[in-house]
């Protein structure tokens, strides 16, 4: 899955062993492969990772990540930043769903921290206020959206927030 790989697949090759259905994300195999049980015409390439969650297929003994793939399966040129799942989820690999991404905006459209306490981004009790706390983060710096006493109103003023500075990748 290194850069090196990447560089290393041919696009033809690509086409001639694997379909990409822009619709629904899934990737199958066009022929029977040598020493590949189970894989041929129609049978669903690769699988879900249990622990990234990333959908990935082995070509040739080498791991590849299936948005990826699916990028070069379609525009016939790697990408040269990240791919981004719209919807957070990273085994959904439909064309409409992947767009392109810097490291940072790749960042903004996440979901809510496992530490996150409130239950909502960007939002965190300020015990020594009493009140809840808006905080968001773009590039290096941080911008406060403000103290509320009513948690949806500090809700509201990190989704807005969070709109203004991250435009299309704010995730609410």
């Amino acid at each position: 899955m290194s850069k090196e790989s990447e560089a290393e697949l041919d696009h033809g090759y690509l086409l001639s062993i694997l379909d990409y259905d822009p619709e629904t994300g899934v990737f199958t195999w066009k022929i029977k492969r040598r020493g590949a049980q189970g894989r041929g015409d129609g049978n669903l390439a690769g699988g879900v990772h249990s622990v990234s969650g990333y959908h990935r297929i082995r070509i040739d003994g080498v791991l590849f990540l299936s948005h990826r793939l699916a990028w070069f399966y379609v525009f016939g040129e790697w990408p040269q930043v990240k791919i981004d799942h719209r919807n957070l989820n990273r085994s959904d690999n439909r064309l409409c769903n992947l767009r392109l991404a810097s490291h940072s905006q790749n960042q903004w459209n996440q979901g809510v921290s496992k530490r996150n306490k409130s239950g909502h981004k960007n939002v965190a009790w300020y015990k020594a206020y009493g009140m809840w706390q808006v905080q968001v983060g773009f590039k290096g710096k941080t911008y406060n959206g403000g103290y509320f006493t009513v948690l949806e109103d500090a809700v509201a003023s990190a989704n807005a927030l969070r709109e203004r500075l991250h435009g299309e990748f704010a995730m609410c």
